[in-house]
């Protein structure tokens, strides 16, 4: 009866063993490539109360040449304190992804095709992800909100589409079907940026095409009119358009464009911003420096909430991240300041944000890998040299 029973125990052991492994993502291969056009994107895993490895810190994405969906988190039991590469596996659509970002609570990924086709994935509470779910054909540029309430919203564009958006009627719903946001007078946007202001209303920024950037924004009920934010010295460079929020709250967007200030068929690449004042009103688009820049991302300090932008410049024959942060809150920025060479060529640069309030900042290098580097503590100085996240 015991040796029955011993193999019984064994039996259900083995079964209940392999039943939890079918639930782990396989770990990718070591040092697959990542496909150099494809987005790359930063958020925040869930926390695990009872598994120390799983720390509710950073889930990176990244796209393979497959164009396979891979993501890696922040693992409190790991050497270099990151996991293995995980497959979250191939989209529901054929096109190349285009573009991926991660809702503010962690809770969805969301992806885009060149073909416009959207879907996303949801976060296990133990820092893992589900399956991808269709939800149509929108746009090929996307990024996720979340309201005041809880709720996602979800907003597509571009590739010849107009501005589109999807929301979560409940918390933890379903999407509903896509309803345009654009007007008959804007049929196509190129570029998009969202962010919820801190009076709890999103505003969502696109540019329009030959006519400068255009806002919108969440009304006491629905959204409001289109403003006219002008135009920054030409057409944005593609996917360079972002938003950052002031120590005070005051919205700040960013752009990389051409300017036409130096002669005949000469032009020259600016990072250019615009925000609203102290006083309400919205400030001309200026300049923050010249150089041959690629991809831009925009983070804030913690405690000192001063906005700090990060830009790929390629200089003297090589690739490196340029920073410049604001001197104060609310205030003017302080110069250009290198983080050294890394072959950032595929111009992709996003901030993270670590629980303790660190800056963390990730690459897709040009031997299709992601290097990252990181402030030391909250506020404080960045790691000395670029990592490899192989």
């Amino acid at each position: 009866m015991k040796i029955h029973a011993r193999i019984n125990l064994l039996v259900l052991l083995v079964v209940s063993l392999a039943g939890y492994a079918l639930m782990i993502p396989p770990p990718a291969q070591a040092h697959m490539l990542l496909s150099s056009a494809g987005p790359i994107a930063v958020g925040r895993a869930y926390d695990d109360p009872y598994n120390d490895c799983v720390i509710g810190g950073l889930v990176l994405f990244a796209v393979t040449t497959e164009n396979v969906v891979m993501y890696k988190r922040q693992d409190g039991c790991v050497a270099g304190g990151w996991s293995s590469w995980q497959l979250l596996g191939s989209p529901p659509f054929s096109a190349p992804v285009t573009d991926i970002d991660v809702a503010p609570n962690g809770e969805h990924v969301v992806i885009a095709g060149n073909d416009g086709s959207v879907a996303y994935a949801e976060q296990w509470s133990r820092g893992d992800w589900d399956g991808w779910f269709p939800l149509g054909v929108a746009g090929n540029l996307v990024e996720i909100v979340e309201n005041s309430d809880g709720r996602l919203e979800i907003f597509a564009g571009g590739n010849g589409r107009g501005l589109s958006h999807s929301w979560q009627p409940d918390i933890d719903g379903y999407y509903g079907p896509w309803e345009r946001l654009s007007d008959s007078t804007m049929p196509t946007i190129e570029n998009l940026a969202a962010m919820r202001a801190p009076d709890g209303k999103i505003q969502v920024f696109v540019e329009r095409p030959g006519s400068g950037v255009y806002t919108i924004r969440q009304a006491s009920s629905g959204w409001g009119g289109w403003v006219n934010l002008g135009n920054p010295g030409s057409s944005l460079q593609y996917d360079t358009l972002t938003v950052g929020m002031n120590a005070d709250g005051r919205l700040e967007v960013f752009g990389i464009v051409f300017v036409s200030d130096c002669g005949a068929n000469c032009y020259t690449m600016h990072v250019m911003h615009k925000w609203l004042q102290s006083n309400g009103s919205r400030s001309g688009w200026a300049s923050l420096g010249t150089g041959d820049f690629g991809g831009l991302s925009v983070g804030r300090t913690s405690p000192s909430k001063k906005l700090d932008v990060y830009a790929c410049v390629w200089e003297n024959a090589k690739n490196y991240v340029w920073h410049r942060a604001q001197s104060a809150p609310n205030s003017g920025y302080n110069g250009w300041q290198g983080f050294g060479h890394v072959g950032c060529g595929s111009g992709k640069v996003v901030v993270g944000y670590n629980p303790d309030g660190r800056l963390e900042l990730f690459t897709l290098h040009d031997n299709r890998q992601v290097y990252h580097k990181w402030q030391t503590a909250p506020d404080g100085s960045w790691s000395s040299g670029w990592v490899g996240m192989f």
